[in-house]
């Protein structure tokens, strides 16, 4: 994400060079790149809009550092605002903040495939940007909603970390990211071991029962 937002910048602010201070129509071209690389990378619309609005609130009328340039100077505001630089060693992730986040997304269908024509399987659900709790919804049938339960699986430090030190409500966390949740499959209750016991043999270790569904309006709740 972070590899997109420079790049947008330095493609998009060449014409800011020489100025002195950070005008509004400076922040603004800036914070639409910005804004279109966030909602590129999944992340949930209304954690963007939030976003922006306090770099910018933060980025108007700055004085540009004599050794930075303006595109230069948003940059740094951005990662001031997230507390993080991706180069900066987290001993909570064992690795740099770009590490983490720059990861190659995995692909689930190596693990799956080999379980299509089984029959088992009534729906699937990518988790992305949304998280469960806009995603599920989306293969859910009518009348019913999904009840996930929070503790049966351990929340990955990634995750953990930016609530924290970015202060992000565990709702809005969920909002916008899989929380360590890639990929749902919904199974009736009696077939859950048999489904499990299909996708060991395919390669997946990690599978957990994160759930049911039960009767009512599309929603997810969390228990």
């Amino acid at each position: 994400m972070f590899e997109s937002l420079s790049d947008k910048l330095k493609r998009t602010l060449k014409n800011l060079r020489g100025e002195g201070v950070l005008t509004k129509e400076h922040v603004d071209a800036a914070l639409r790149e910005i804004r279109l690389a966030l909602l590129e990378a999944d992340v949930n619309y209304k954690v963007a809009k939030d976003f922006i609005a306090s770099v910018k609130e933060k980025a108007e009328g700055q004085q540009v550092w004599q050794e930075l340039k303006p595109s230069e100077q948003v940059v740094k505001i951005v990662f001031d605002e997230l507390k993080l630089n991706v180069d900066s060693h987290l001993p909570e992730l064992g690795e740099t903040v770009g590490d983490a986040l720059l990861r190659t997304h995995r692909s689930y269908l190596p693990v799956i495939k080999p379980l299509l024509g089984c029959g088992l399987i009534k729906g699937m659900a990518h988790i992305t940007g949304g998280g469960i709790t806009d995603n599920l919804p989306r293969i859910l049938p009518a009348g019913t909603s999904a009840r996930v339960n929070r503790t049966s699986w351990r929340v990955p430090a990634i995750f953990r970390w930016l609530g924290e030190s970015g202060r992000v409500p565990e709702y809005d966390l969920r909002r916008a990211m899989n929380m360590g949740i890639g990929m749902i499959l919904v199974v009736a209750a009696n077939d859950a071991d048999a489904v499990r016991k299909d996708l060991l043999n395919a390669g997946e270790a990690n599978s957990v029962v994160i759930g049911d569904i039960v009767k009512g309006d599309g929603a997810v709740e969390y228990v």
